[in-house]
């Protein structure tokens, strides 16, 4: 089961969504430090389901991807969590509902018909941002190579031609927090599949590494358009938005 933040976000994480932040549990916390997923230097405490540098008024600490996956391999997270490292935060995902995953499914498979040779799409698998500490998880990630290529490692962003969300509740994230991560890895097309306003928004443009990373073109396209599936900038197919939306 997924374990959410039930408390006023903490002020060192005014960035975060403000019922996201996952909580440990002891027992987690006690298989994440025998696993050596903190550093002994950095005093690491569990306060209140979060983790603090220095004792309980410390600030939030941030977990390295190094930690992350010694947490993973010790059996403190499981898949049943439902969580990503966005930026050495760990953020609970949100159950995916009817409409979310049925919409995810569609825009999959009309991506999978235009791929041309030696690219892949997949879905709600993760990707690896070593420079950020982040290992996020997008609804569907559009990626060079064959299955096979990917045997020990998840990709990364020299591997990766587009990322897209399929955003309901989590469309404030998708605009912040995940595209703010996507740009500074300079990926360089990002979707954002907004079942609310029944929009897709297509960010372009990356900034790559910077104070504010950010995409520096944004186009939204209605039901009664087409949009370009674009990889390493050449159109390889059109799709229709109402395919996406419906």
């Amino acid at each position: 089961m997924t374990t959410l933040a039930t408390r006023t976000t903490p002020p060192e994480a005014d960035d975060l969504p403000v019922d996201r932040l996952f909580r440990l549990t002891p027992e987690q916390f006690r298989l994440a430090s025998e696993a050596g997923a903190f550093p002994e230097a950095d005093r690491v405490e569990l306060v209140d389901g979060l983790l603090r540098r220095g004792g309980p008024s410390g600030p939030l600490y941030r977990l390295t991807l190094d930690g992350y996956h010694r947490m993973d391999e010790a059996g403190a997270l499981t898949r049943e969590d439902h969580v990503e490292l966005l930026e050495g935060w760990l953020i609970g995902q949100v159950a995916n509902n009817p409409p979310h995953r049925w919409s995810t499914r569609r825009v999959s498979v009309a991506i999978e018909r235009l791929l041309p040779p030696g690219w892949l799409a997949d879905e709600q698998k993760p990707i690896s941002f070593p420079l950020t500490g982040s290992e996020p998880e997008p609804d569907i990630q559009v990626a060079r190579g064959e299955p096979e290529d990917y045997p020990g490692r998840h990709p990364g962003p020299s591997d990766l031609g587009l990322l897209i969300e399929v955003s309901d509740s989590t469309v404030v994230q998708d605009r912040r927090l995940k595209a703010r991560l996507y740009a500074h890895e300079g990926i360089a097309i990002h979707w954002i599949v907004n079942l609310v306003a029944l929009r897709l928004e297509v960010y372009s443009d990356p900034s790559g590494p910077s104070d504010t990373p950010t995409y520096g073109s944004r186009r939204d396209y209605g039901p009664d358009e087409e949009v370009a599936l674009v990889l390493d900038g050449r159109e390889v197919g059109r799709i229709a938005v109402q395919d996406l939306l419906r």
